[in-house]
């Protein structure tokens, strides 16, 4: 169970705090944007630049960087950590608060992940989620409009969007009705970080990847290195999102890369493997997108098997490159 719910239900902390406290948490975390003009990764004009088409293509301003290659795989890694380092979990802040000591907020968190766990939910405590299972265990007023500033913030839906959920939430806020179950096959319902991994694994990324797979044939291991930057890439927002399942298949396969890169000799079986992990990555992508959660993919995709066998046959061939 989501932490800002838990202490509402139990009655901890009163509902307005919860939510001060939940949008103080969204105001911590820094845009994309923001970091990367901090770290002047990108010329200011390029930046202005990257705006206007954020709004022109609806598009988030990471999707329009990485699409247009104006920011390095180890540049925007080095964004995603320092947005990672920045962010206050929502425990923090109530305790700095003073709305729950830390003894008693240890053991909220301890005891809502007792509940969560019950519920098969993946969702951390510091996490400001807004997925189907939120929204059915009755957090999405207080999760949603902190999730729909970062929303703004990120540029990842239209503004028509956002003035239609802005709309939805006063109407709610209002009238004090137990909020609805919100759509689950959106990006809308994905937090921050998993937002921004997504829109790394998009598809012109998967089509480079197989692309940079083939030549390995073709160049003799030259485009090795590259294959490994965009792997180590995506293991990063993978585990910078909480999302185990697809930081476990990008890590098993770095270390495939690395074994090749070692004996500079190439197993063939690593190109059609290859092929096949990132088609699965891409499934599990999806599948994320449409379900909200990790947890519930391989079971609800049928892909649990395929995972595995990717995975083995992964391992087989660090151990043949010896």
């Amino acid at each position: 169970m989501y932490l800002g719910q838990y202490l509402i239900e139990k009655k901890l902390v009163n509902e307005k705090d919860v939510l001060s406290s939940v949008l103080e948490q969204v105001e911590s975390s820094p845009s994309v944007l923001r970091i990367i003009s901090d770290l002047n990764l990108v010329p200011p004009a390029v930046l202005i630049g990257i705006v206007d088409a954020s709004i022109k293509a609806q598009k988030s301003v990471s999707q329009i960087l990485l699409e247009k290659k104006l920011i390095s795989t180890q540049d925007f890694e080095k964004v995603l950590s320092e947005q990672a380092r920045q962010t206050r979990t929502l425990s923090e802040i109530i305790v700095e608060k003073k709305l729950l000591n830390h003894e008693d907020c240890q053991a909220a968190i301890e005891e809502s992940q007792v509940l969560d766990s019950s519920s098969a939910s993946s969702e951390s405590e510091g996490d400001v989620k807004t997925d189907v299972s939120s929204a059915e265990d009755g957090d999405d007023e207080e999760i949603s409009w902190a999730a729909l500033e970062t929303l703004k913030e990120t540029g990842a839906v239209p503004e028509e969007e956002i003035k239609r959920l802005e709309a939805k939430l006063k109407k709610k806020s209002e009238v004090e009705q137990p909020p609805a179950i919100e759509e689950k096959s959106s990006e809308m319902t994905l937090d921050l970080f998993t937002t921004e991994f997504v829109t790394l694994l998009n598809e012109n990324r998967v089509q480079e990847l197989k692309e940079k797979l083939n030549l390995l044939e073709v160049d003799g291991l030259d485009s090795i290195d590259q294959i490994f930057n965009e792997l180590h890439l995506l293991t990063g927002a993978a585990k910078m999102a909480g999302l185990q399942l697809f930081a476990k298949l990008f890590e098993s396969w770095e270390k495939v890369i690395e074994s090749m890169k070692k004996t500079q000799r190439l197993d063939h079986s690593l190109i059609s493997e290859g092929h096949f992990m990132l088609d699965l990555a891409f499934s599990l992508r999806n599948g994320l997108i449409d379900f909200g959660k990790e947890s519930v993919l391989l079971n609800k995709l049928q892909l649990k098997e395929k995972y595995l066998d990717n995975m083995k046959k992964a391992i087989l061939i660090v151990k043949k490159a010896g």
